[in-house]
C-alpha cells in the first residue's frame, strides 16, 4: 500500500503523504539514506550517517570520539572466540576447509573470503592475507579498521569494550565504507554484548547508540522475539531509555523489524512515553518510532497489533506542540491509524479536529499534507464532517489552498472541500462556503485540470442550496464559469460540460442577480453560440442549460443586448455554414462579414437569435434535442415579445403547430404549452385560429392518453378560447366544439374545470353562443358546478349564470335546477369574488318574480346586507346593486330596515369613494324612504351627517332634496355648524348655481334650503373662504337678493354678503372687489333700504343691517355712490339713524360720510325738510348723537348752505345740545368743529352762538387747557373764534372776555420753542431769527399758529382790537417774522398762512403805529421780493394790497426801495391777464408818482409800450389809472 519512493531520504507514501519535505528529528539532520517501509537500502549502495555523538545534537549520549592511541589501528590484543565457522559467509572449519587470519583484523575467514593482499600500513607489514572487508577500506585508504574492533565488544574486561563502542561510534559516525559491514557480524556481536548480566550500564548505552547507527546507516538490524524483550528490558532504566527509543526508531524504518515490534507490544511504552513525557527530544523520538511502527504494510498482524492502541489521546496532545519535526511524525501517524474506522472515532471524540483544523494554517507544508490526509479519512464520518465545518476547517482550508504553491496541496485540500460539501445542505457549512466563494471563483480558472474539476464539483454540491447561490462572491463563479464556456469546445467531455451547464443551472436558479450576471457575462450568448455545434452533447447540455434559465421567474432575453455576444454567434453560424455547404470556407466567410452590418439588426437581441437557431433545430433527428427545443420554444413564448415574434411568423408556426402530432408525448405536450403561451398574448390570439387545423388539432387531442398532452391541450383550447372572439367562433363551427368545452365543464380536476368555466363565461357574454351552451346542457352543469368548492369555477360559473338568464324562462331553470338557493349559498362564500359573482347572478335573477321570492325566502337579503359590509369593493358593489334592484319592490324594501344590520350595512356605503356604489347606496336609501318616514328617521340618526352628505351629492334629486332639507333643520343648531362643514358643505354651494340641465332650477327649494345653510354657517370664515372660492356661488347669492321669493332667501343672502364684507375682508381684501363686480348686488342692497313711501318692502331689522353694513364696504367709487345716489337711498339710510343699534348707527355714518361728497346726495338731503330734521332731531338721542353730529359736519363741511333751510327750533335744538355736551364731552373737538362749519355758514346761528350764556366761559376754559389730550379741541376752538369774529359784535365781545388776549399768549407760545427775540434792529437793516422750524413741530401745533393767525386777522378788522393787538409788543414781530421767513410756493397751506399773515398785517396797518413799525423794518422790502417770487394770483393781490397801502404816504427811501426790489416785478405784472392785479400794480405806481424821489425810478424802468396798451384795455379801472400814470410820466 506504501512506496518506495523517497525525498530527501524520508520515506513519500500514498497515504499519508505529510513526510513529502521532512527531515528526521535532531540528530539525523545530515540523514543521507532512511531505508523505506519494505526493508532494503532505497536505491543506494553505501551510506553512512552523520551520527554525531558528543556535540549538541546528542545531548546525554556516553559516546565520545576516541583518543589518538586507538584499537582501530593497533595491532589486535584479543583472542579470536567466534566460533568454529568463517566470520564473513558462515562455512564450518573442517580438515579441508582451513580459516585462515585477516592479518588486518586478525579475525578467521575461509580462503573465499580472504583472498585480497595488502599493505598495512598501521602494522608496518605488506603483501599480507586480509578478509574482503579489510580490502574494501584499506583500498580507501582508511587506515582504521572496524572489524579489527568488533572482537573486542565480547571481552570479558569492560574497558576494552567501552573503548572499542566509542571508537565504532565515531567510524560509523564518520562516513565509514559501509559496503561489507553487514558481513562483521558486528550486530550479532552488539546483541549477544547487551545481553551480558555484568555489562555495564555505560556500555550498554553505547552499544545501543552503535546499534541505532547501524541500523540508520540502512544496514539491516535483524530482530527477535527475544531481541525486542532485550529492548523492552532498557525501557525500565531512565538512562537507557532515550538510547533504546532512538534505537527503536531507527529498527523500525526496517520492514522486517515492525511486525515484531507490534507483536513485542513496543508500542505500549512508547506511547506511555508520548502521554506523560515532557522532554522534547524523548518526545520527538518516540513519535518517530510510533510513526514508522504505523507506516508499515498493512496485513493481518499490524492492523491488529494497532488496533491495542485504545487511545490516540497522547497523540492528539502532542498536536500542540510547537516543533516542527514532533508534529511532522504525529500528523504522520495519526494519518496512517486514521485509516481504522476505531481510531477515526477515537480521533474525533479526544478533541483532534480542533487541533487538526488549526494545524491546516501551519507554515510546514508537510504537517499541512498529514493533516489533510488525516481529514480526508475522517471524512468518511458524517459527524466529523460537520466538526471539521463548525471549527473553521472550510476557511482554513481556503487559506491553505489560496496561499501555497504546492499543487499537491491544494489538490488535498480542494478534494477535502468537495468532500466535506457533500454533507448537505446544513447552515453552517452554507455559512462556511459562502466566505469561500470568491477563493472558488479564483480555483475556476486554474491551470491545474484536476482542481478545476474538483472546484467545480464542489460548487455543485453547494449550489443544491438555493439560498447558497445567492451569496456574495458568487459573481466571481458566474464570470469564471463564463471564462470555462470560452474554453469548451466539441472535444470537451461530456461530463464536464454537463457539470459546467449544471452549475449555471443552479446558479441562475438560486437568485436573480445571478441570472444577470449570466446575461452580462455572456453566458447566454455563448450557449447560443453553442447551438450551432456539431457535437450532439454540445447541443443537447446547451438547450437543457438555456430550458432551465429560460424557466426562471425573472429572466428576460430583452434585457440586454450583449454585442460581442450575437457577433461570436454570427461568425460561428457562418463558420458551420461555410464548411457544410461552401466549398472554400474562408472566401465565404469573408463575403459574409460584408453583409454582417445588414443582418445585425435581425438578431439584436437574445431572443432574435435564440428564436432563429431552435427553429432550425426543430427539425433534428435527435428526440432529446428536439424535446429541449420545443420545451424551450414554449419558455420563449411567455415572453411577450417572443411570443409575438412567432406570431408574426406564421408559417413557422404552422410547422410547430404539426408537431402536435409527433409520437413523442413529452412533444407533444412542450407545442401545446407553446400555443397556451401564445394564446395569453392580448390582441395576437387570432392568428393561432387561423392556423390550419389548429383548434381542431387540440380538440382532437383531449383524446391522448398521455394526462400531460391533454392538460397541455385542454389549456391551450381553453385560452384561446378565452381570448379571442375569432377563435371561439372556430370552436363553435367545429364540430362538437361547444359540447366539447361543456364537457370539460364537468371534469374533475380543478384547474381544467376552472378554465372551462372562464371559456364558458366568454361563451356566454356573446347572444349567438348562449343557445348552444343551452342545447348542449349547459345550464344543468353550470348549476351543478355551483356546488363545487373551486373558487374560479365557483365564480365563472356564477358569472355564466348571470349572462345566461335573459328571460323569465330561463330564470324559472335554474330555479327548478336548485341554482337559486345554490347562488343564495355562494353569498355566503368565503371567496370575495365568488361572492361578487353570485350578487351579480342575484340582479339577473331577480328580474322574475318566482326567483325574487325565493330569494327573499332564502335569506338572500341578510347575506346581501353582510356582502355590503365586506372590505372587498367588488363585494360591495355587486351586493349593494343587488340590494337597488330587490328594494325597487315596495314589499322587499319595508323589509330591509327590519333587519338589524339593513341600515347599518347601508349607511357606510353612502360615503364610498366608489361612485357606482354610492349611487346604488343611495338607491336603495331612496327605496327604503319613500313613504317611510320611520325609515327615514332612523337612517339619519343611524347616520348622522356622513349619510346625508352622500345623499346630497348622489345625482338622484329625489336623495338630494331629502339631505338639504334634514341639514337645513339642523343648520339652525350652531353647535352643529363644525359637523355639517365638515361633512356636507362644498355641496351646498353647488346646489346655488342655476342649472336647469341638472334639475337645479332658480327659486328650486333645493337652492333656497342650501342658501338657508350657508347662510347660517357663514359665520366661520372657513365658510366664507369657501364661498369665496367657489366659482359661481357669489353671483348666485347676489341673484336671490330679491323678495321675489319671500323674506327668507333674502334674509340669507343678505346675512352671507353681510359676513363676507365685515369678517373676511381685512384677510382677503379681493373680495370687495368681488362683490362690487356682481351684477346688481349694490343695487338690490340699496333696494333693502328703501323706505316704504319709495317702494320699500323689507321690515327685518337684520336684514337692513346686512345690507348697510355691505354697502359701507361696497362704496369703492363715485360711480357707486352716483349709483347709490339715484336709487334714492339716501333718505332710507337717514331714518336708520332711529334704530337703537350702534353697530348699524356706525355703518350708516360711514355710508353717509362717503355719500355725503356727491353734490346730488347733499341736494337730497337739504330738499328733505324731513330728512333734515329727523337728521337734526336723532341728535337727542345719546345712543346716536355723536353719528349724527358727523353726518352734519360733514354736510356743512362740504356745503356751507346745506343748513340754511333748517327750522330755527331744529338748529336751536342742535346748538343746546352741543353746548350741553361740550363742557363733559369726550369728542369735544367734534363739536367744536361742527359749530365752527354752522357759525362760518350762518349768521344766524353766530348770533345765537353769541347770545348763549357761559358759551366764552367753555372756550376760554378750553384755551387755557394745556394737556396734550386738549389740543385738538383748542384749535377747534380757534375756528371757532375766527367763524365768530366774522360778526361785529363777536369781535368786541371776543376781545372783552378775554378771548383776543389768550390767542396772543397762545401765539407767543406756539412760536417761541427754540427763540425769544424775533427782531433786531441794526440801522436800517432788519434781522430776524427763524421760528421753531415746522419739522421739529407737531401738525397741531402747526396748525394751531396757522389758526390763530387766521382769527387774528378776522378780528384786527377793529380799532380796539388792532390797539390791543399791537399793544401786544410781540405779535407784530411775530407776523413780520412770518412774513419774512415763510416762502411762497411750497405748499397751498404756506400759502395760505402767508395769505392770512398779510391780510392781518393790512389791518394792522391802518394803524399808524403799526405802519410806522412795519415800514421802519423793511417791510416793503420783503413785499416786493415775495411779489418776483409768487406764482399765486391771491398771494400776489394781498401782497400788492400791501404794497398800496404801505406806499400811500411817500416816505423817506422808498424810491431806492422801489429801484432796487419793486419795479421788475411791479412792471412785470402789468402784463398779467387778471385785471384785479393790474389794477393794484397801477395804483402802487401811481402813489410812487406822485413823490419826486420815486417818479424818476418809475420813468426809468416803465415799460411804454405796455402802459399805452394798457390805456386801451375794455376794463375802465384800468384804463383810467394807465390814463392818470401816463400823464403824470408825460408819456
Amino acid at each position: 500500500m506504501y512506496g518506495n519512493s523517497f525525498v530527501q531520504g524520508v520515506p513519500q507514501t500514498s497515504v499519508p503523504q505529510g513526510l513529502a519535505q521532512t527531515s528526521v528529528p535532531q540528530g539525523l539532520a545530515q540523514t543521507s539514506l532512511i531505508p523505506n517501509v519494505g526493508g532494503g537500502y532505497g536505491g543506494y549502495s553505501t551510506a553512512t550517517m552523520n551520527y554525531q555523538y558528543g556535540n549538541s545534537q546528542m545531548t546525554g549520549s556516553a559516546l565520545s570520539i576516541p583518543r589518538a592511541a586507538a584499537l582501530a589501528v593497533c595491532a589486535p590484543t584479543f583472542q579470536p572466540q567466534e566460533g568454529p565457522q568463517c566470520v564473513k559467509c558462515g562455512v564450518e572449519w573442517t580438515m579441508f576447509t582451513r580459516k585462515h587470519h585477516c592479518r588486518c583484523c586478525s579475525r578467521e575467514f575461509c580462503d573465499n573470503c580472504s583472498q585480497g593482499r595488502a599493505d598495512i600500513k598501521t602494522l608496518k607489514i605488506s603483501g599480507e592475507r586480509v578478509c574482503d572487508f579489510c580490502v574494501a577500506h584499506i583500498s580507501h585508504g582508511d587506515e582504521s579498521c572496524v572489524s579489527r574492533l568488533v572482537p573486542y565488544l565480547l571481552e570479558n574486561k569492560e574497558e576494552p569494550k567501552s573503548l572499542a563502542l566509542a571508537e565504532l561510534a565515531g567510524l560509523l559516525q564518520n562516513e565509514w565504507n559501509m559496503e561489507n559491514i553487514s558481513d562483521l557480524k558486528l550486530v550479532t556481536s552488539l546483541w549477544e554484548m547487551l545481553v551480558q548480566p555484568t555489562l555495564a550500564t555505560d556500555n550498554k548505552i553505547k552499544g545501543l547508540g552503535v546499534l541505532s547507527l547501524i541500523a540508520s546507516k540502512g544496514v539491516s538490524v535483524v530482530l527477535s522475539p527475544e531481541r525486542v524483550e532485550i529492548l523492552q528490558h532498557f525501557f525500565a532504566f531512565p538512562q537507557t531509555m532515550i538510547e533504546v527509543i532512538k534505537a527503536i526508531a531507527f529498527m523500525a524504518m526496517q520492514g522486517q523489524n515492525k511486525p515484531l515490534f507490534i507483536s513485542g507490544r513496543i508500542l505500549i511504552p512508547l506511547f506511555n512515553i508520548m502521554a506523560s513525557g515532557t522532554d522534547e527530544m524523548d518526545l520527538q523520538w518516540a513519535s518517530m518510532a510510533v510513526y514508522y511502527l504505523a507506516s508499515s504494510s498493512l496485513d493481518d498482524a499490524i492492523p491488529q497489533g494497532l488496533g491495542e492502541i485504545n487511545d490516540v489521546a497522547p497523540l492528539i496532545r502532542l498536536l500542540s506542540g510547537q516543533s516542527e519535526k514532533l508534529l511532522q511524525f504525529v500528523t504522520g501517524t495519526l494519518e496512517i491509524i486514521s485509516t481504522i474506522p476505531s481510531n477515526r472515532n477515537k480521533i474525533g471524540e479526544s478533541g483532534g479536529i480542533d487541533a487538526l483544523v488549526r494545524l491546516l494554517t501551519h507554515v510546514d507544508s508537510a504537517i499541512k499534507t498529514n493533516v489533510l490526509g488525516v481529514l480526508t479519512n475522517l471524512c468518511v464520518n458524517e459527524n466529523s464532517k460537520m466538526d471539521i465545518i463548525q471549527r473553521g476547517g472550510i476557511t482554513n482550508l481556503v487559506e491553505l489552498v489560496d496561499s501555497t504553491t504546492d499543487e499537491q496541496l491544494q489538490e488535498q485540500g480542494v478534494s477535502l472541500m468537495v468532500k466535506l460539501a457533500q454533507v448537505g445542505t446544513h447552515p453552517a457549512l452554507l455559512q462556511a462556503f459562502s466566505a469561500a466563494i470568491p477563493f472558488i471563483s479564483l480555483q475556476l480558472n486554474s491551470e491545474n485540470a484536476t482542481i478545476r474539476t474538483n472546484v467545480l464539483e464542489l460548487m455543485m454540491s453547494i449550489s443544491k442550496d438555493p439560498s447558497s447561490c445567492a451569496k456574495a462572491g458568487v459573481s466571481g463563479v458566474v464570470q469564471a464559469l463564463d471564462t470555462m464556456l470560452e474554453s469548451l469546445d466539441e472535444n470537451t467531455p461530456h461530463a464536464t460540460l454537463k457539470n459546467v451547464t449544471d452549475l449555471i443551472i443552479a446558479l441562475a436558479q438560486g437568485c436573480d442577480e445571478n441570472l444577470r450576471l449570466c446575461v452580462d457575462c455572456g453566458i447566454i450568448s455563448k450557449l447560443i453560440g453553442f447551438l450551432t455545434s456539431r457535437s450532439k452533447n454540445v447541443v443537447l447540455e446547451s438547450t437543457k442549460a438555456l430550458v432551465a434559465l429560460t424557466e426562471c421567474p425573472s429572466f428576460s432575453l430583452y434585457s440586454t443586448a450583449d454585442i460581442t455576444g450575437h457577433f461570436l454567434f454570427l461568425l460561428s453560424l457562418f463558420l458551420s455554414l461555410s464548411f457544410l455547404f461552401f466549398p472554400f470556407p474562408f472566401l465565404f466567410i469573408s463575403f459574409s462579414f460584408l453583409f454582417f452590418p445588414f443582418s445585425f439588426p435581425f438578431f439584436y437581441s437574445h431572443s432574435g437569435i435564440l428564436l432563429g437557431v431552435t427553429m432550425e433545430l426543430l427539425h433534428t433527428q435527435f428526440n432529446d434535442i428536439q424535446e429541449n427545443v420545443t420545451r424551450l420554444l414554449a419558455n420563449l413564448a411567455s415572453e411577450s415579445e417572443c411570443a409575438i415574434t412567432l406570431l408574426r411568423s406564421p408559417e413557422e408556426l404552422d410547422k410547430i403547430s404539426k408537431l402536435l402530432l409527433s409520437p413523442q408525448q413529452s412533444i407533444q405536450s412542450n407545442v401545446a404549452q407553446l400555443m397556451c403561451n401564445l394564446a395569453n398574448v392580448k390582441g395576437q390570439t387570432d392568428t393561432l385560429g387561423r392556423l390550419p387545423g389548429l383548434l381542431p388539432t387540440l380538440i382532437h387531442l383531449l383524446g391522448s392518453p398521455s394526462p400531460q398532452v391533454r392538460e397541455q391541450a385542454c389549456f391551450s383550447l381553453l385560452e384561446c378560447s378565452i381570448s379571442s372572439a375569432q377563435n371561439r367562433q372556430i370552436v363553435y363551427n367545429t364540430m362538437g366544439g361547444i359540447a366539447t368545452i361543456i364537457r370539460l365543464l364537468a371534469i374533475k380536476d380543478p384547474r381544467v374545470k376552472g378554465k372551462a368555466a372562464e371559456a364558458v363565461y366568454f361563451f356566454s357574454q356573446e347572444q349567438q353562443y348562449r343557445t348552444g351552451i343551452r342545447d348542449a346542457g349547459g345550464i344543468q352543469v353550470i348549476v351543478e358546478n355551483l356546488f363545487e368548492a373551486d373558487e374560479r369555477v365557483l365564480e365563472f360559473s356564477a358569472s355564466t349564470l348571470s349572462n345566461i338568464i335573459t328571460n323569465e324562462i330561463d330564470a324559472e331553470t335554474i330555479y327548478r335546477l336548485g341554482g337559486v338557493l345554490a347562488i343564495i349559498n355562494l353569498l355566503s362564500s368565503t371567496f370575495p369574488s365568488v361572492v361578487s359573482a353570485a350578487a351579480m347572478a342575484v340582479t339577473n335573477i331577480a328580474r322574475s318574480d318566482i326567483c325574487r321570492r325565493a330569494l327573499v325566502e332564502g335569506g338572500a337579503l341578510a347575506k346581501l346586507l353582510l356582502m355590503a359590509t365586506s372590505v372587498e369593493q367588488s363585494v360591495q358593489l355587486t351586493a349593494i346593486a343587488a340590494l337597488a334592484i330587490l328594494s325597487s319592490d315596495r314589499t322587499i324594501a319595508g323589509f330591509i330596515p327590519q333587519y338589524n344590520e339593513g341600515l347599518p350595512s347601508i349607511i357606510p356605503l353612502l360615503a364610498s369613494l366608489n361612485l357606482e356604489i354610492k349611487g346604488y347606496a343611495v338607491q336603495v336609501v331612496v327605496n327604503i324612504s319613500r313613504e317611510n318616514p320611520e325609515a327615514w328617521s332612523k337612517l339619519t340618526r343611524l347616520g348622522g351627517l356622513p349619510v346625508l352628505s352622500a345623499l346630497a351629492s348622489s345625482p338622484n334629486h329625489e336623495s338630494q332634496q331629502l339631505a338639504v332639507h334634514e341639514v337645513a333643520e339642523l343648520s339652525v343648531d350652531v353647535e352643529r355648524h363644525s359637523d355639517i362643514f365638515t361633512h356636507t358643505f362644498p355641496m351646498f354651494l353647488d346646489f346655488l348655481a342655476e342649472d336647469p340641465s341638472q334639475g337645479k332650477m332658480k327659486g328650486s327649494s333645493l337652492q333656497l334650503e342650501s342658501l338657508l345653510i350657508v347662510a347660517n354657517l357663514s359665520h366661520d370664515l372657513r365658510v366664507l373662504n369657501a364661498i369665496v372660492d367657489h366659482p359661481s356661488a357669489i353671483s348666485s347669492i347676489v341673484s336671490l337678493l330679491t323678495l321675489e321669493y319671500g323674506e327668507a332667501p333674502l334674509f340669507s343672502s343678505s346675512r352671507i354678503i353681510g359676513n363676507l364684507t365685515q369678517y373676511l375682508t381685512p384677510t382677503r381684501p379681493e373680495v370687495l372687489r368681488i362683490l362690487h363686480d356682481s351684477p346688481g348686488c349694490l343695487v338690490r342692497l340699496a333696494s333693502l333700504l328703501l323706505l316704504p313711501a319709495q317702494g320699500g318692502l323689507v321690515k327685518d331689522p337684520e336684514i337692513k343691517y346686512n345690507s348697510v353694513a355691505s354697502i359701507s364696504s361696497l362704496i369703492l367709487s363715485d360711480a357707486d355712490v352716483a349709483s347709490l345716489v339715484s336709487s334714492g337711498v339716501v333718505l332710507g339710510l337717514v331714518y336708520m339713524l332711529q334704530t337703537p343699534d350702534e353697530l348699524t348707527h356706525k355703518h350708516v355714518v360711514t355710508t353717509l360720510k362717503k355719500m355725503i361728497k356727491s353734490p346730488d346726495c347733499r341736494e337730497q338731503m337739504k330738499r328733505s325738510n324731513e330728512c333734515m330734521s329727523v337728521l337734526f332731531e336723532s341728535t337727542g338721542d345719546a345712543g346716536v348723537r355723536y353719528a349724527v353730529l358727523e353726518i352734519i359736519s360733514e354736510l356743512a363741511q362740504q356745503d356751507s348752505s346745506a343748513l340754511a333751510h333748517v327750522p330755527e327750533g331744529s338748529m336751536m335744538q342742535l346748538l343746546k345740545v352741543v353746548t350741553d355736551e361740550l363742557p363733559s364731552s369726550t369728542s369735544k373737538p367734534l363739536l367744536l368743529e361742527l359749530l365752527t362749519q354752522l357759525s362760518v355758514g350762518s349768521f344766524q346761528i353766530r348770533k345765537m352762538l353769541l347770545g348763549l350764556p357761559s358759551f366764552f366761559s367753555i372756550l376760554l376754559v378750553t384755551l387755557n387747557n394745556e394737556s396734550v389730550e386738549n389740543k385738538s379741541a383748542r384749535l377747534k376752538s380757534i375756528n371757532l373764534i375766527g367763524a365768530l369774529s366774522l360778526a361785529s359784535e363777536g369781535k368786541s365781545q371776543i376781545r372783552s372776555e378775554g378771548l383776543l388776549s389768550v390767542l396772543l399768549t397762545l401765539l407767543r407760545s406756539h412760536t417761541s420753542a427754540s427763540s425769544a427775540t424775533y427782531v433786531n434792529l441794526l440801522g436800517s437793516d432788519l434781522v430776524v431769527s427763524s421760528p421753531t422750524s415746522e419739522e421739529e413741530e407737531s401738525d397741531v401745533d402747526v396748525e394751531m399758529r396757522y389758526s390763530i393767525v387766521k382769527a387774528l386777522g378776522a378780528l384786527s378788522l377793529s380799532e380796539e382790537n388792532r390797539k390791543l393787538i399791537f399793544e401786544c409788543q410781540e405779535a407784530p414781530q411775530l407776523i413780520l417774522g412770518f412774513i419774512i421767513n415763510t416762502s411762497p410756493g411750497q405748499t397751498e397751506r404756506k400759502d395760505n398762512f402767508l395769505v392770512d399773515c398779510l391780510a392781518l398785517t393790512k389791518n394792522l396797518v391802518y394803524n399808524v403805529d403799526c405802519k410806522n413799525f412795519f415800514c421802519n423794518n423793511n417791510l416793503l422790502q420783503r413785499l416786493f421780493s415775495l411779489l418776483s417770487e409768487s406764482s399765486c394770483d391771491k398771494l400776489t393781490f394781498n401782497i400788492l394790497s400791501l404794497i398800496h397801502d404801505l406806499t400811500r404816504d411817500g416816505r423817506e427811501g422808498e424810491g431806492e426801495v422801489v429801484r432796487e426790489y419793486g419795479m421788475m416785478p411791479l412792471v412785470a405784472l402789468m402784463s398779467s391777464p387778471n385785471d384785479y392785479i393790474i389794477t393794484q400794480s397801477l395804483q402802487i405806481l401811481c402813489n410812487l408818482v406822485r413823490f419826486d424821489t420815486s417818479r424818476e425810478v418809475v420813468q426809468t424802468y416803465m415799460d411804454k409800450s405796455v402802459l399805452l396798451e394798457l390805456v386801451t384795455s375794455p376794463n375802465l379801472i384800468v384804463t383810467q389809472l394807465a390814463k392818470e400814470l401816463k400823464f403824470i410820466l408825460g408819456f
